[in-house]
């Protein structure tokens, strides 16, 4: 087979370079960049909790300074355990959320109804008016021919 011809007809020796191989895409944590001396497993371990009453509950545990939060993974939801400060929301307080949150879904299908059934109501009105004036033009128009 004879070799490449340019746009001219002239042979050339030239193939294309092949290309470089891909570049892995950098590591999106930055534990990779730490040493040993800037943290620990044991470290680790006295921030999570490993007691067999909460992990059979399906809660992790993780203390954060003065702040204790676990998660529900049953619920799915983080919780603030116990704290100093406050500016977090208790267990209480996010069951309480998700109360009201249920029952605000609940009363906005039901304002949704009451508007749909007002609705109707006035279409109905509207109707009924419509066919009593028609009937009072009736009756005129008979009367005026008796």
């Amino acid at each position: 087979m004879p070799g490449p011809k340019s746009l001219f007809g002239k042979k050339t020796s030239f193939v294309p370079k092949k290309s470089a191989p891909a570049r892995r895409s950098a590591s999106l944590t930055s534990l990779n960049r730490l040493d040993e001396s800037t943290y620990s497993a044991a470290d680790l371990k006295g921030h999570l909790s490993a007691d067999p009453e909460s992990s059979s509950r399906g809660v992790v545990r993780l203390r954060l300074g003065d702040s204790e939060l676990a998660f529900d993974r049953e619920e799915g939801t983080w919780f603030l355990e116990n704290s100093s400060g406050g500016g977090g929301m208790t267990r209480g307080a996010v069951k309480e959320l998700a109360r009201l949150r249920k029952q605000n879904v609940q009363l906005a299908e039901e304002n949704n109804l009451l508007k749909y059934k007002l609705e109707v109501m006035v279409d109905m009105l509207v109707a009924s008016n419509a066919d009593a004036n028609a009937q009072s033009r009736d009756l005129q128009t008979l009367r005026k021919r008796s």
